[in-house]
This record gives structure tokens, sequence and C-alpha cells, in this order.
């Protein structure tokens, strides 16, 4: 090709310069388009697998989280049961505290009511 412009006219090869130049620019552009496009899908993978990873982080965190809130749960439910446990003893304690109360004033009462009224007693 090189022969065949060299046998051109001046301003003919001017024009096959240009038209050259602008194809090769053509495919240069094209080229640095397909390179942008797959740099792109690249850079898109890229992204889409730290977001993945992101969210897996984040997905391992909220499950040590729930984990750990479930251990605690466990720990205050058997902390409740034990403190019911307790409470009711607790009660039934009260209560037989309660009726030997109520047992001890009776007998008091009827007690101090055996000797009699002085006023009358002495009639």
């Amino acid at each position: 090709m090189t022969g065949v412009a060299n046998r051109l006219p001046p301003v003919e090869r001017a024009a096959l310069r240009r038209m050259t130049a602008l194809v090769v620019g053509v495919v240069v552009a094209l080229l640095g388009a397909v390179t942008v496009a797959a740099q792109s899908d690249d850079d898109r993978a890229r992204q889409a697998a730290e977001e993945i990873a992101a969210a897996r982080d984040r997905a391992n965190q909220a499950a040590e989280e729930l984990f750990a809130m479930e251990s605690e749960y466990q720990v205050l439910d058997d902390r409740r049961a034990r403190l019911e446990t307790e409470l009711a003893e607790l009660q039934a304690r009260v209560d037989e505290l309660r009726a030997a109360v109520v047992e001890v004033a009776i007998d008091r009462y009827v007690v101090s009511g055996a000797s009699g009224i002085p006023v009358l007693t002495d009639v």
C-alpha cells in the first residue's frame, strides 16, 4: 500500500492519510470500548463480590448476635424458673408462719380469759 500511496497526487495522499488515521482511530476507540466494557464488567463483578462478602459478614455478625441473645435469654429464663420456684417456696413458708401467728394469737386470747376477770371472781 505504501507503494500505491507514493504514486498518488499529494492531495489524495493527504486524504488517504486522514482516512487511514480515521479508521485507526475508530478501531482503537472500539477496542478501547471493549476493554472499558470488559473492565466495567470486571469492576461490576468485583463490586458485586465485595457486596456479597459484606452482606455475608453482616449476616455472620447478626447470627453471632442472635446466638448471644438466645444464650442470654436461656440464662435469664433459667433464672426466672429458679426464682418462681423460690417464690413458691417462700410463699408456702409465709403461709405457714401466718397460720402459726394466727394460732398463737388465738391461744393467747383464749389463755388470757382463762384466769377470769378479777372483779367478778372475787365476789
